[in-house]
């Protein structure tokens, strides 16, 4: 028997087995869960799924997007590690990405960011900070982002840069920081 989302495969509260009324039917597959992994490698699997769509499903994953809210910027970034994760210790531990989950990055001076910084230059906020501040504070930048998106459904990383009380907060609860 297949893993089945239908609630006629469980028993009953006295602990009876359900009396089946219908066959299984292709709408209530359900499928093992995918432990996004980060790792140095990036392998994303494509994935047919009900009405002929596709899920990307991140096997293991190493970078990601992440808004600088502050800075304005969205920035690709490389995951780390998994500092925490409020659901499983046993989760960040493994090195497991799932959404809510706070890693740390770090961003490269890369073509992609200089491009991002140019463009952050028509900002209003920050157009008396100049672009050598902007470049040496993204430059050797260590930050840590909380993950928005789903890894094993979406096939990518995107999460917010965590900045002021959020911060405080992570710096609380983890040792590891």
């Amino acid at each position: 028997m297949g893993i089945s989302r239908s609630s006629l495969y469980k028993k009953r509260l006295t602990g009876g087995y359900k009396k089946k009324y219908k066959k299984k039917k292709k709408y209530n597959i359900g499928r093992v869960s995918v432990e996004t992994k980060l790792s140095k490698t990036t392998i994303i699997k494509k994935h047919r799924v009900r009405g002929g769509r596709y899920k990307y499903r991140g096997i293991k994953l190493k970078t990601g997007y992440f808004v600088w809210k502050s800075m304005g910027l969205t920035i690709e970034g490389n995951i780390e590690a998994v500092v925490l994760n409020f659901s499983s210790e046993r989760l960040a531990r493994k090195k497991i990405l799932v959404k809510g989950s706070i890693v740390r990055i770090k961003i490269d001076d890369t073509l992609k960011t200089k491009r991002y910084l140019k463009n952050s230059q028509k900002l209003s906020l920050y157009r008396n900070m100049g672009v050598i501040k902007r470049k040496r504070l993204v430059k050797s930048a260590i930050l840590y982002a909380r993950i928005t998106s789903r890894p094993g459904q979406n096939g990518l990383v995107q999460g917010t840069v965590l900045e002021g009380n959020n911060l405080k907060l992570l710096k609380k609860v983890s040792n590891n920081i």
